[in-house]
């Protein structure tokens, strides 16, 4: 990669001369240059630069502060480009090329003819015809249609101009949803201008002397044709698919019909999930270039208690602890509902709602009477360990962004993959990250991509009608049109509907979707060897391996479908074995914790367990208590498992190897599990909170029903286990306590998942108030 220096450019600018401020021409294509390459001040000084090749480099935008008042033809092809927005600063730019761009599509094509007054030759054709349907006709089309849709549906209800401000962002959001025209390949273009035009329409309302004018004399007024798209036509086999199905987040958003749901039936955490009532919306597609989320989708919480400015939004703010004990929370009664399955009523007989019916097991649990958190002298001295202090509260997955929105539980996070550089394998890296502090949850309709240090929320995508409850990321390596090897990651996302969406996130596309099960994903997991099998877990009790491929750049791929486990019932978490992730898959399940040979050179097909780990736990049930549902499971090295069951109170550490080895002289499927030590943890009912575990730092970590974090050292294993005592916390992070603007504390939620970075510097807490918490090491 070579360095953008003053010298650099006059060497490589046209005429030779010794200031920046006398080259009118420059080539500085093949040089690896990436986006924070390009130094606006050093650019800025080139007043007369009128061509520009920034060819067969990396970059992947455009800086939008590059003032260049002269330049009129820009080469930035075969770059890594995702938006070409930024492009309008050079507003006499008269020929622009960008193609062998993966990420653009035949939308940028035409926002780029009408952003650009001057543009005539477009990817070495020209346009001139084009664009001026593009600026004119089409603009005057789109402008008709978007008045007579609010003559027709929005009128009546605004008459004065504080009904019309009422009504202002349901209109804009109705009419990018409503408003058509043109072929469906051109829907983002649409999108994106009936938005600028809506509000520009209500502006016009607001302040009557400021009348919009799209028509143009001397220019054709074809009110009725279509926009062609010509030779520009680009082939994206499966985004007409997924222009029905998933979508960014834009701000163009309207109210439907509640999906039906799918028959509850035995699973607890399918009643809790699916139970409750959501309406969803649909939302515009904007596969390549999508507008930035909306602030008003993410309202934030912050340790200063400051207002964050691009927020306009109501925000909570963080109440410094009191130094109470975390079971001291109080907690708002859950709402009751019947189980009618058998095996539920089977597990939760003892746990009864106020009117006598079986409760959802979940919210039957919290209604339980909790036993108080017994913290050991030891743990309240907070021994010395990792400390963290919270540094963001988001409440990003409202449903329709309200922020009163505290009922949406969150169920699943991790961390993006870092991507290197690697100039030996020639695959360049599509991330600008320099340190793997992106974090993806999901939770609702919505999953979120958050930079933990600034608490933004980079990317949001709504899936109409869904329930996410799982995600997992891997990175694939992609062949490009001109053969070259290039990394990037994939986020698969799951739930409710059985389907998992894979999102190109770097490219702001779902690219694809796999109807993986008939009944709810519960949970999914890639192998950490081969990076594209898949694993999904479904309330159909059954395990799937799936092979997704890599896609070639239009996007296109192929899925097979290579193992069936048959679990007997709902698998709550996956994880590969790591010393042999080709052999041996791990699970939790509602009914314990198995084992799965999962080699594809035996016999393919449907196979049963191959082991079933039996817990000291176990001997303890009785009518009233099941603790097979093992609801945490993760590795903690490449031997250690950290598992725990429902009702179990405690963290069992055990060793893989070993366990396995006393199977091989009883040759018995059901085997007990070599115990290591026994972590203590909270007294509690609530099922389903999960474990995660630092190899880095030797850490194992667990939230609980309070809103408290469990955080333990296990570096001195074997001091512990010689001890035979139950390892107590090295410390517990407490329940913040939020406060709501205007509205009080709010109190101690359930941690349903937590995940740490690869260096430990961040942890993220989801809870089942639509609350991420991102704490910071210090």
């Amino acid at each position: 990669m070579t360095k953008i220096t003053k010298e650099l450019l006059l060497r490589k600018g046209n005429p030779q001369c010794a200031t920046l401020g006398e080259v009118k021409k420059i080539n500085i294509s093949k040089l690896q240059l990436r986006t924070e390459d390009l130094d606006p001040g050093l650019f800025s000084q080139m007043k007369k630069l009128e061509e520009l090749d920034l060819s067969e480099n990396l970059l992947t935008e455009i800086p939008n502060n590059i003032s260049l008042p002269n330049l009129r033809v820009l080469n930035c092809a075969a770059n890594q480009l995702e938006d070409v927005t930024s492009l309008q600063q050079f507003q006499k730019l008269e020929e622009l090329s960008f193609e062998d761009n993966l990420y653009m599509t035949i939308s940028d094509n035409y926002k780029m003819m009408f952003l650009l007054q001057n543009l005539h030759r477009l990817n070495g054709k020209d346009v001139t015809s084009t664009a001026n349907h593009v600026r004119f006709v089409n603009s005057r089309e789109l402008a008709s249609r978007v008045t007579a849709y609010w003559q027709k549906n929005y009128k009546s209800k605004a008459e004065s101009p504080e009904t019309v401000k009422a009504v202002e962002k349901e209109f804009v959001k109705s009419a990018v949803k409503q408003v058509k025209y043109g072929p469906n390949s051109l829907s983002d273009f649409t999108k994106w201008r009936v938005k600028m035009i809506a509000t520009e329409f209500i502006a016009s309302l607001l302040k009557p002397e400021k009348k919009i004018s799209l028509d143009v004399e001397g220019e054709e007024d074809d009110r009725n044709s279509a926009i062609s798209e010509g030779s520009d036509s680009v082939k994206k086999k499966d985004r007409s698919q997924l222009e029905k199905s998933s979508s960014l987040v834009t701000c163009g958003s309207k109210k439907n019909k509640d999906t039906a749901f799918i028959t509850l039936d035995e699973s607890p955490r399918k009643k809790k999930r699916l139970q409750s009532s959501y309406s969803f919306t649909s939302m515009g597609v904007n596969p390549c270039n999508p507008p930035q989320v909306p602030n008003i989708a993410t309202h934030v919480l912050l340790q200063d208690c400051n207002l964050v400015p691009r927020l306009k939004s109501e925000h909570l703010q963080c109440k410094k602890s009191t130094g109470s004990s975390t079971s001291e929370l109080k907690k708002a009664p859950a709402k009751e509902t019947s189980a009618s399955s058998p095996k539920v009523s089977m597990r939760i007989k003892a746990m009864k709602g106020r009117d006598g019916k079986e409760a959802q097991p979940r919210e039957a649990l919290r209604n339980g009477k909790d036993q108080p958190n017994k913290l050991t002298a030891d743990a309240e001295k907070s021994k010395q360990g990792v400390t963290l202090q919270p540094l963001h509260f988001l409440q990003c997955h409202s449903k329709e962004n309200n922020p009163e929105d505290f009922k949406t539980a969150l169920w699943s996070c991790a961390f993006e993959p870092f991507l290197s550089h690697n100039p030996d394998k020639n695959c360049g890296s599509t991330s600008s990250q320099t340190a793997p502090a992106t974090v993806a949850t999901c939770g609702g309709d919505s999953v979120c991509l958050i930079d933990c240090e600034t608490g933004k929320v980079l990317k949001k995508y709504k899936i109409t009608g869904e329930e996410l409850f799982s995600l997992a990321w891997t990175t694939l390596t992609m062949i490009t049109s001109e053969g070259q090897k290039r990394k990037f990651n994939v986020l698969a996302v799951a739930g409710r509907k059985g389907i998992v969406k894979l999102i190109h996130t770097r490219a702001n596309i779902c690219y694809g979707e796999i109807k993986a099960h008939k009944k709810p994903i519960s949970t999914i997991c890639f192998s950490p060897k081969q990076e594209t099998f898949l694993f999904t877990g479904s309330y159909d009790e059954k395990i799937i391996l799936w092979d997704i491929g890599v896609p070639d750049c239009d996007y296109t791929f192929r899925v097979r479908q290579l193992l069936v486990l048959e679990a007997g019932s709902t698998t709550l978490r996956i994880v590969p074995v790591p010393i042999n992730p080709d052999w041996y898959l791990l699970t939790a399940c509602e009914d314990g914790c198995y084992a799965w040979d999962i080699n594809l050179n035996k016999q393919q097909g449907k196979r049963s367990f191959d082991l079933e780990f039996q817990f000291p736990v176990f001997q303890k049930e009785n009518e009233e208590t099941d603790f097979h549902i093992v609801d945490g499971l993760c590795f903690l090295n490449d031997d250690v498992v950290a598992s725990k069951s429902c009702l179990q109170g405690s963290i069992y550490l055990w060793s893989w190897s070993k366990t396995l080895e006393s199977r091989r002289k009883k040759q018995s499927k059901k085997v007990n599990a070599v115990i290591l030590a026994e972590l203590e943890w909270a007294r509690t009912d609530v099922p389903y909170i999960q474990i995660a575990c630092s190899s880095d730092m030797n850490c194992i970590l667990c939230g609980d029903n309070t809103g408290a974090v469990w955080i333990y050292d296990v570096g001195n294993l074997e001091d512990a286990v010689s001890s035979g005592k139950l390892i107590t916390p090295t410390k517990i992070l407490k329940w913040p306590t939020p406060k709501v603007k205007g509205q009080g504390d709010v109190s101690g939620a359930v941690i349903n998942n937590l995940c740490v970075d690869s260096k430990f510097i961040y942890l993220v807490t989801l809870t089942d108030k639509n609350i991420v918490i991102i704490w910071k090491r210090t």
